[in-house]
C-alpha cells in the first residue's frame, strides 16, 4: 500500500481534534454546563445568538466513525479518507491507483501489467504461486510473525483443512468454517487493540511484533477509532491470544516457516531436495554396480563349481 503524505497527517490530525472538540461539548451538555459564546456569554441566555435545541437524553454519542460501531468500536474506519478496496480491479481503471487523492487500496487483479508495476505497492499476494512478495524492507520487519502469530496462524490451517465426517452437520460445521475465521480475527484484533489500550508496550507489545503495533497507532483508523471511548473494550483480554511458554512446537513452526517463507529458507531447501536426489541417484548406481559385480562374482563361482565337478568324471 501507499504511503500517508504529510498532508493526509495534517487532514487526520485535524479530524481527530474536530472529533474530540464534539465529544468535549456534549459532555458539557450532558453535565448541565451552558455553552459559551467567544465574548463569555452563555449561548441559551435571551441575549445570546443562538439557542441549542440538544437535549442530554436524545442526544447520541458522536463518533468520528463515517457509519455506527458497537460497544468496542468495530468495525474499524479502514477503508474511507482515501483508502480504497476493490475485489476485482480491470486494467482499464488501474490509473485510479495513481490518484493523488488516493493513500491506500487493497485491489485484487489477474492481469499481469499490475505485479509489474512495483513503484505503485508494497506487497503483493500471488494466489497462483502460493507467495507473498514483500517490497519495502521496514515493512517487511513491521510484517515478521513472532511465535505468538505462528501458534494463532497454525491453529486457524488444522481446523480449517482438518477433515470432519459429521453425517449431521455435513461439512458446515461451526469449526473450521467461514464464520469461525472471521471470529477468530476479530477476537486478535479485540486482544490488539485493548493491549495497545491497556497493555504494557515492554511486556504485551512483543507477541504482535512491537513494531507492527507502533506502526499501526500511527494509521488513520486506529486514529479514529482512538478519539472515541469504547467501554467495551476494557473487558477485553490484553495480550495475545496464542501468549506462552515456549515449546518443542514453537521450534517447529519456526523452522517450517523459515524454510516456506525467506529467500534462504527456500534456497536451503532446494538444496537439500537436490542433494537428496543426488545422493538417491548415487545409490542407485551404486547399487547397480553392486548388484553386476555380485552376480558377475556368483556366474564365475557357478562356472568354477560345475568345472569341479566335470573335473573327477571325465577321468
Amino acid at each position: 500500500m501507499s504511503g500517508i503524505s504529510s498532508d493526509w497527517e495534517k487532514v487526520e490530525k485535524m479530524e481527530v481534534e474536530e472529533a474530540e472538540n464534539e465529544l468535549k461539548a456534549l459532555s458539557s451538555s450532558e453535565n448541565g454546563l451552558t455553552p459559551r459564546s467567544s465574548d463569555g456569554d452563555n449561548v441559551g441566555d435571551s441575549g445570546g445568538m443562538i439557542e441549542s435545541d440538544i437535549t442530554p437524553k436524545s442526544s447520541p454519542i458522536l463518533s468520528p466513525s463515517p457509519f455506527p460501531t458497537d460497544e468496542f468500536g468495530f468495525p474499524l474506519a479502514i477503508f474511507t479518507k482515501g483508502s480504497v478496496c476493490h475485489p476485482y480491479l480491470a486494467l482499464q481503471h488501474h490509473e485510479l491507483l495513481q490518484d493523488v487523492n488516493i493513500r491506500s487500496f487493497l485491489v485484487g487483479a489477474t492481469n499481469i501489467l499490475f505485479k509489474q508495476r512495483r513503484h505503485l505497492t508494497d506487497v503483493i499476494v500471488d494466489i497462483e504461486d502460493d507467495k507473498i512478495e514483500i517490497y519495502d524492507a521496514e515493512l517487511r520487519k513491521q510484517l515478521h510473525l513472532h511465535t505468538a502469530d505462528l501458534r494463532f496462524a497454525d491453529f486457524l490451517v488444522k481446523h480449517v483443512v482438518e477433515e470432519r465426517d459429521d453425517i449431521f452437520l455435513d461439512g458446515t460445521g461451526w469449526e473450521g468454517g467461514d464464520e469461525w475465521v472471521r471470529s477468530q480475527f476479530c477476537l486478535y484484533l479485540l486482544s490488539l487493540l485493548s493491549t495497545t489500550e491497556n497493555g504494557a508496550r515492554e511486556t504485551n507489545y512483543h507477541d504482535f511484533n512491537t513494531q507492527f503495533v507502533e506502526a499501526y497507532k500511527t494509521t488513520h483508523n486506529y486514529r479514529l477509532w482512538k478519539a472515541t471511548q469504547h467501554d467495551g473494550i476494557d473487558a477485553m483480554h490484553t495480550g495475545h491470544p496464542f501468549m506462552g511458554q515456549y515449546s518443542a512446537a514453537d521450534i517447529k513452526l519456526r523452522l517450517s516457516h523459515v524454510m516456506q517463507n525467506t529467500e534462504r529458507g527456500k534456497r536451503l531447501g532446494t538444496a537439500v531436495a537436490k542433494t537428496g536426489q543426488a545422493v538417491n541417484s548415487a545409490v542407485q548406481q551404486t547399487g547397480k554396480a553392486v548388484g553386476g559385480a555380485l552376480n558377475q562374482a556368483k556366474s564365475a563361482m557357478s562356472n568354477w563349481w560345475a568345472h569341479l565337478n566335470q573335473g573327477p568324471e571325465g577321468e
